[in-house]
Formats: C-alpha cells, sequence, structure tokens
C-alpha cells in the first residue's frame, strides 16, 4: 500500500521521531519519504494507537522547549524577550496540537438550559406586554 512497506522495518525510529517532537516533514526527510505517505503509514491500523501515544507524549517535549525559551531570554534585552515568547507560544500551540486534553483550548462550562416549553414562552410574552 503505497511506499509505508518502506517504512515498516524502521517504525521504532519513526515512533523515536515523534517522541523527539519531529515535525511530520522533519520525518518524512529523515526516512526518505513523502509526508503522505507517512501519514499513511501511521494511520494504519496496526500502527495508529501506538503512533497518537507517542504524539501525545511528545506535547510534553514542546512544553519543555517553551520553558528553555523562557529561560534562555533571562536577563536579555527585550528584542531576546519578545522572541523567546513567541517561541514560547508556538512550542505551547505544538504541545496543543499534539495532546489536546491537557494543553489543549479550554473550552468554557456549557451553562445550564431551561428547558423552557412554548406554553411557558408565551406566558412569559403575555406577562410582559400587560
Amino acid at each position: 500500500m503505497y511506499m509505508s512497506f518502506k517504512l515498516e522495518p524502521v517504525f521504532d525510529g519513526v515512533i523515536e521521531a515523534i517522541l523527539e517532537g519531529k515535525t511530520f516533514e522533519g520525518i518524512a526527510k529523515e526516512f526518505n519519504v513523502s509526508r503522505s505517505t507517512l501519514f499513511l503509514f501511521l494511520n494504519q491500523p496496526n500502527n495508529s494507537a501506538r503512533a497518537q501515544e507517542a504524539f501525545i507524549l511528545s506535547a510534553h517535549i514542546f512544553t519543555d522547549k517553551a520553558i528553555e525559551a523562557l529561560n534562555k531570554a533571562d536577563g536579555g534585552t527585550m528584542a531576546d524577550i519578545m522572541l523567546a515568547r513567541e517561541k514560547a507560544q508556538y512550542y505551547m500551540k505544538m504541545a496543543s496540537y499534539r495532546n489536546r486534553a491537557v494543553y489543549g483550548e479550554k473550552t468554557p462550562p456549557e451553562l445550564p438550559t431551561n428547558n423552557y416549553q412554548p406554553e411557558d414562552l408565551k406566558q412569559l410574552a403575555a406577562a410582559i406586554n400587560a
């Protein structure tokens, strides 16, 4: 199927590259395949669970990179600090892509709904208009 057979012998290496926080493009270049071949290979039923687990775990690498970027700018110029903040935001965004449950955007809690019936709304409208 496609050229994904080329990745079968090096699956452990692909997983290691994911855990190191490498991008799809970087991994594809390292193993001399296209990004689409890599994507198809990782989404095969016998590979997807392990690949997904590796992506989730690799999110922590990006949070470490964010902290390192901010620590390196400590005591630097304003430009250094601004650049470090941009890098940290990028790394945190990458972490959120890889592990949405921990680093993803938090959605506001749902507000309770009042299950008004049409009759209730008619009574309310009549009371307002009275």
